[in-house]
């Protein structure tokens, strides 16, 4: 959590509300782990939230906010976990919603083929009135 002065514009970090805490070494090194994995690209779905980096952005970044090279591998780290948590949610949600709708999925594409046997029913039907038009046409 980030608490913003409106007097100064400066934020102040706070300790995050999700995640372990940790100790300016364990910090470090879990730094150091999170840009070691993100230049790899070995951030995905599967470890991306075991990856604490976005809780504590606002603090590894006030350390080290002269650096740019370092800010900007720090950002893209943080982007990187923060999508593979994406994907694990989307995922989570894909195979949540095909258990539930199995049931209904079966009971559309019963509907579906109904459908499709009526289309195909009605363009059998326009294809017969079309040759009737064309066979009165001719005999006029």
């Amino acid at each position: 959590a980030v608490v913003s002065t409106q007097s100064t514009g400066r934020t102040t970090a706070m300790t995050p509300l999700s995640g372990p805490r940790l100790s300016a070494d364990q910090l470090k090194q879990h730094y150091a782990d999170c840009i070691k994995l993100s230049t790899e690209n070995k951030i995905n779905a599967k470890n991306a939230f075991g990856l604490h980096l976005l809780e504590y952005i606002d603090t590894i970044l006030q350390e080290r906010d002269d650096n740019f090279q370092v800010v900007g591998c720090t950002i893209d780290a943080g982007a990187k976990i923060y999508a593979g948590r994406v994907d694990a949610v989307h995922s989570d949600i894909l195979k949540m919603l095909g258990s539930m709708g199995s049931t209904e999925a079966e009971a559309n594409n019963v509907n579906d083929e109904n459908d499709e046997d009526m289309e195909d029913s009605n363009r059998k039907k326009d294809k017969k009135k079309k040759k009737k038009i064309v066979l009165s046409e001719g005999r006029t």
